[in-house]
């Protein structure tokens, strides 16, 4: 699933995206505690397999850990999501406003490549980021 595909599917709605990341984060406790069993059974601090005891590890210890897992697990969910920002289309008109210049100097500016426009049928467009980008530092 990408990185949009997961910034729409929360828009459209959220209580049903956070329900499906707090299972999925359910599953990552489960799998934590798990591992720590494992752990634990492997440093032969469980009286039997079958019945899970934790031994030598206190409430809070165990709390930590948890804790420390799921902030990990949030921490990795929070760098892969990041949502895509839409992009801006802008009118000619919309550019000449924001540069604060004529409509014959967007498009000289668009000739010369310092502008790039988008069409679709009569209309031109501009890329607001990259108008923003072609503004270039003069010192």
């Amino acid at each position: 699933m990408t990185t949009l595909e997961i910034y729409q599917e929360y828009r459209e709605n959220p209580q049903k995206w956070m329900q499906k990341h707090l299972a999925y984060t359910e599953k990552e406790i489960m799998l934590t505690l798990m591992k720590l069993a494992q752990q634990q059974i492997h440093k032969g601090n469980f009286a039997a397999k079958r019945n899970i005891q934790f031994i030598q590890i206190t409430p809070e210890e165990l709390q930590d850990g948890i804790t420390k897992e799921i902030k990990k697990q949030f921490e990795t969910l929070q760098k892969d999501f990041q949502p895509k920002e839409p992009t801006e289309y802008m009118t000619r008109n919309e550019v000449a406003e924001l540069l604060k210049v004529d409509l014959s100097t967007v498009w000289n500016w668009t000739k010369k490549g310092k502008l790039i426009a988008y069409g679709i049928g009569k209309r031109v467009y501009f890329k607001r980021k990259e108008v923003e980008n072609g503004i270039i530092r003069i010192n």
